[in-house]
């Protein structure tokens, strides 16, 4: 067997094996990437339905206060009607 032969063979065989490697690397890569992606998404909409979630029990919370204030002003105007 010829030595170039050999050399040029083992060369290519061990490019191949590297290329794989590579590309294997890259699909790994892109995978985690994608998944981040995805993860990033869901939080913001775990975050949105939180934000959501706060945001109607602080409208009700100031509704119920709202209602509670409009009560006591009606209830000064009456004291105040019956004072007159």
């Amino acid at each position: 067997m010829n030595t170039e032969e050999m050399i040029k063979s083992l060369t290519m065989k061990n490019n191949d094996n590297t290329f794989v490697l590579y590309v294997c690397s890259i699909i790994r890569t892109i995978t985690a990437l994608h998944d981040l992606i995805n993860n990033k998404l869901a939080n913001k909409e775990a975050e949105r339905g939180t934000d959501t979630k706060e945001l109607s029990k602080e409208k009700k919370e100031a509704k119920e206060n709202g209602k509670e204030k409009e009560t006591e002003k009606e209830d000064e105007k009456k004291d105040t009607e019956k004072k007159d």
